[in-house]
């Protein structure tokens, strides 16, 4: 199969695809019409497919000689965020007609990737291995569709391996990574409410101020990040939200404040991590005679880990494709993915498809409203996907993988 010719046959597809979704953005769980427009897609190749609530779409393809079962995923929500009309050197190609949403992530290119491959796959099953199961998730970027998807799986479906594309703003175009081991981390949320004594602002030695307990907690976590962190497993820690108050001579009861700790390797440090944020809330909560609740405290083993041998057969994909010159090794990113859950279940990998290019404005990091997409990237990616597909399908030997099960708790 001559993959790039088939993939490049498919480049106006991609484009238009991607345009598509790009200027009809939808943010997590209202994604109503972009699962209306990928729906159509798949009926118009013919590919059998099914809803799965505030989940997203799985589709499914056997082709016509046995082999194993790969599960291809590709995330479709946009964010709240309104786009600029411009990128990082001038006018977009296309912006979005949703005021307030954004493709700032690149979900859009995915989508577009995924449908090229699909195209391909189903024209040619009769002659390909195996069997393909097409995820097109939904709220990536809160969390919001995995639960109802790794439900529906884990009841109705087997895979032997995943693979999962990611835009990479901070790689040139023209690249591709799939670095074994951690690749993403694992998010741990908390929303914790200090409990305290409020007074006048005239005699707080009457009060028990609770912000004098949330800049304890915040100074000591960040100095226990620090200087106790292993630096051989990173942690990073955001406090992102706090409510308290409403005028400057009043110190209120309570106190709310929201964040994260972002932790790459949960089988190293998790559980310290999960432990001595908890004993930071005691000790200061002590200290200052307040009390807490956490109103969300969710510890999630949600590091993405690229399975090694996954990674040794996508390097071989992606020279087949692009040559020695876009096999790229990158730096782990702090940022959090469901893909995980996928890669608890099969062998799988993260693969990061770079897609800076100064000659179209693209590079911008992701979440900013000057993101966008050298589209010829797209092209790369799905061409590697369908290459993957076809090594994944031709290996007979072992990943030296075993199923995480304690991880299916933490959705």
């Amino acid at each position: 199969m001559d993959v790039k010719k088939l993939i490049q046959e498919q480049k106006d597809y991609i484009v238009e695809v991607r345009r598509h979704l790009h200027e009809n953005p939808e943010v997590g769980l209202k994604e109503f019409e972009t699962i209306k427009y990928i729906e159509g897609q798949l009926d118009a190749m013919g590919i059998a497919h099914k809803y799965v609530q505030n989940g997203g779409i799985i589709a499914e393809i056997t082709c016509g000689k046995p082999g194993k079962t790969l599960l291809i995923r590709a995330d479709m929500d946009a964010l709240p965020m309104q786009e600029t009309d411009d990128n990082l050197k001038g006018p977009r190609v296309c912006k979005s007609k949703n005021a307030g949403a954004m493709h700032a992530c690149g979900h859009d290119g995915h989508v577009a990737m995924l449908l090229a491959a699909a195209k391909v796959i189903e024209a040619n099953k009769a002659d390909m291995k195996g069997k393909y199961i097409l995820i097109f998730e939904q709220a990536e970027e809160i969390f919001g569709g995995i639960a109802a998807l790794a439900k529906e799986l884990d009841a109705n479906y087997h895979y032997d391996g995943a693979w999962v594309i990611h835009l990479k703003a901070s790689m040139k175009s023209g690249t591709i990574s799939v670095d074994a081991g951690p690749r993403m981390s694992g998010p741990f949320t908390f929303d914790v409410t200090i409990t305290g004594k409020g007074g006048h602002g005239s005699r707080p030695d009457l009060a028990n101020n609770p912000l004098d307990t949330f800049c304890d907690i915040y100074a000591s976590l960040k100095e226990k990040v620090a200087v106790r962190a292993n630096p051989f497993y990173p942690v990073t820690l955001c406090v992102g939200a706090t409510k308290f108050g409403t005028v400057g001579n009043i110190i209120p009861d309570d106190l709310t404040f929201m964040g994260t700790l972002r932790i790459l390797d949960w089988n190293k440090v998790g559980e310290y991590w999960t432990r001595e944020l908890m004993k930071t809330f005691e000790d200061c909560c002590n200290k200052h005679g307040t009390t807490f609740k956490t109103n969300m405290y969710f510890p999630r083993d949600m590091a993405v880990v690229n399975n090694p041998v996954a990674s040794r057969i996508a390097e071989g994909s992606i020279r087949k494709i692009l040559g020695d010159g876009g096999v790229a090794s990158c730096e782990p990113w702090m940022a959090s993915e469901c893909m995980a859950l996928y890669n608890k279940r099969a062998p799988g990998l993260l693969v990061f498809v770079g897609i800076a290019n100064e000659a179209v404005g693209s590079g911008a990091d992701h979440h900013n409203v000057y993101f966008d997409i050298d589209e010829e990237a797209l092209v790369g990616g799905a061409a590697v996907t369908l290459q993957y597909a076809l090594d994944f399908m031709d290996f007979d030997g072992s990943f030296e993988f075993t199923p995480d099960k304690i991880g299916r708790a933490h959705v």
